[in-house]
C-alpha cells in the first residue's frame, strides 16, 4: 500500500519531504565505494529503481528472483503439458547451457556469468 501511495522511504521521497538533500541511490553508492569507483552521477533512488536490475547492489538479487519465477513458470507449463503436445519448453538453465556450451560467449563473459555478475560491468 505504501508503494502505491509513493511514500516508500527511498532517497527521492526523503528529499521530497526535506529529510535528505541527495536523491542518488545509496545502494549504488555503497557498491561503488566497495569497488573503489566514482560515486558521482548516481541515478535517483526510487522504488522502481531499487527493484530493477539497474541498481548495482540489487542486480544479483533481482536477477535471481526473476530467474526463480521463470523456472517456476516453465516447470508449471511443462507439468501441465499433455503427452500429445509437440511443444518443447526451453528453461533458462537449458538456454544458459546452450549459450555457454555452444561457445557463443567470450571466456570473460563466461566467467562473469559463473560469478553471478551477468552482463553488467
Amino acid at each position: 500500500m505504501i508503494a502505491i501511495a509513493g511514500i516508500i522511504p527511498v532517497a527521492k521521497w526523503l528529499a521530497k519531504i526535506k529529510q535528505r538533500s541527495d536523491v542518488g541511490c545509496r545502494l549504488c553508492k555503497m557498491a561503488r565505494e566497495q569497488r573503489g569507483t566514482s560515486t558521482e552521477n548516481l541515478l535517483e533512488e526510487t522504488y522502481g529503481y531499487i527493484n530493477s536490475a539497474f541498481c548495482d547492489e540489487m542486480a544479483t538479487t533481482v536477477t535471481a528472483v526473476h530467474l526463480f519465477i521463470w523456472r517456476h513458470l516453465y516447470a508449471s507449463m511443462q507439468a501441465a503439458q499433455t503427452p500429445a503436445s509437440k511443444l518443447r519448453f526451453v528453461t533458462p538453465d537449458e538456454e544458459y547451457e546452450h549459450v555457454v556450451a555452444g561457445g557463443n560467449v567470450s571466456a570473460d563473459m563466461q566467467q562473469r556469468i559463473t560469478d553471478g555478475k551477468g552482463l553488467r560491468n
